[in-house]
């Protein structure tokens, strides 16, 4: 297949599913295009092997022409991650700052020592052989919450503006410590004669996170410049196509955080382009512009997703160590959202509402895209499918499961009140 080929196959699929969903299944869209993309994938797969239909075979060798995992990680995710902070007031983050930096930092950390921990204990107890670090490498890879699932499924919640405030700033800001995780541990596993240390790894944190939001907050700022001389709809939109696009770029050249880079762009433009120039027609298309290339960027994606069950390489063993790992990563999710919250809140009476507040961000901590592309971006081997293996399980559950019940935990009024604490 050809890139026009490929693109033609994902936007027919993409309309397919989202006109059945809609019309049938009345699911959130991102769920329903995804699981009918499953659906799709196995019934094609025993249509192929009756020698009905060669669905699966076309399948195949759309992966074998189809990086996932370099399309998604650098270049998809930046026009997620800014059509995302766009939107997100500064003053929010501001109110909420300690919050969203203990759950992308301390509660990351946490969750991916939990996960590993854990994981290899009781996997080992059913007979799976994997290293240690590797299944630490794992937690890294599931433990922060993605902001394209979390931005493409909780915007239809409902939920009260400080309570989506955290949930989605935490999972745009996590990025850069997950990645700095990975790396570290990735060096572990495949380079032992050079271990980091505790120099280069600070070294590396402070050059993902902070040379990263400095260059997006830099890239952002020339953004601003440039809206305030244009008024033709078009110039906006180039403009900042250019600024996502050209600083994801800069940020892979400069070996810093292009997440956390486009997340820096999408606040710096969303909060004070709109103060300088005020709100006119020209704004409101720009934001139009982007929240369409948003919903049909997740639709392709999410069709994606459910697509891949077609590569995995499940064994009794892989499929056992899935259905125990899911419940682990929830458990660790708990525990990472619970240490940070009560470390901020060490003097203060812990009461229903924040119990509460916790057990929302634990089953709002939504994973989607990114761990599967971070988990098939690991070197090939038995170790990684089994990885991809049951990292595709904590998704599908988590999107499926989680996605689809997280708007029926609590009622519009306990929302509010908990947003109020």
């Amino acid at each position: 297949m050809i890139w026009f080929q490929i693109l033609v196959f994902l936007f027919c699929l993409g309309a397919l599913f989202a006109y059945v969903d809609e019309r049938f299944l009345h699911l959130q869209t991102t769920v329903g295009v995804m699981v009918l993309a499953m659906i799709a994938s196995c019934v094609g797969y025993f249509l192929d092997e009756l020698g009905v239909i060669s669905w699966h075979s076309i399948l195949m060798e759309f992966w074998e022409e189809f990086d996932f995992s370099s399309v998604l990680l650098k270049g998809l995710l930046c026009f997620f991650l800014f059509a995302g902070a766009l939107h997100i007031p500064i003053k929010s983050l501001e109110k909420d700052k300690w919050m969203i930096l203990a759950l992308a930092v301390l509660g990351t950390c946490i969750s991916t020592f939990v996960v590993g921990i854990a994981g290899w204990a009781v996997l080992g107890l059913i007979g799976v052989e994997i290293s240690f670090l590797y299944m630490l490498l794992f937690g890294a890879i599931i433990s922060p919450t993605d902001p394209i699932a979390t931005l493409a499924i909780l915007k239809n919640v409902g939920l009260p503006q400080r309570l989506e405030t955290v949930i989605n700033g935490e999972s745009l800001f996590n990025d850069g410590v997950a990645m700095v995780l990975v790396t570290v541990i990735s060096g572990l596993i495949y380079a032992s004669s050079t271990h980091p240390s505790l120099a280069n790894v600070t070294l590396m944190f402070v050059q993902e996170v902070a040379g990263g939001g400095i260059l997006g907050i830099a890239v952002g700022l020339i953004c601003n410049f440039m809206l305030r001389g244009v008024r033709q709809h078009s110039s906006e939109v180039l403009i900042t196509l250019a600024a996502v696009t050209g600083g994801f770029t800069l940020a892979q050249y400069l070996e810093v955080s292009g997440p956390i880079s486009i997340v820096a762009v999408g606040l710096v433009v969303g909060n004070f382009s709109r103060v300088e120039t005020g709100e006119n027609g020209a704004r409101t298309d720009l934001d139009v512009f982007w929240k369409m290339i948003d919903e049909i960027l997740d639709i392709v994606l999410f069709v994606l997703i459910g697509m891949l069950v077609v590569i995995l390489s499940p064994t009794i063993l892989s499929a056992a160590a899935a259905v125990i790992m899911v419940p682990i990563v929830l458990f660790a999710r708990w525990i990472s959202v619970t240490a940070s919250i009560l470390l901020l809140k060490i003097h203060e009476r812990i009461g229903h509402r924040l119990w509460n507040v916790i057990k929302l961000l634990s089953w709002g901590g939504l994973r989607g895209g990114l761990p599967l592309a971070l988990a098939l971006s690991l070197n090939s081997g038995d170790d990684r499918d089994f990885i991809l293996v049951i990292a595709y399980a904590v998704v599908a559950f988590s999107v499926i499961v989680q996605g689809l019940t997280i708007d029926r935990l609590f009622t519009k009024e306990e929302l509010e009140k908990m947003a109020a604490s």
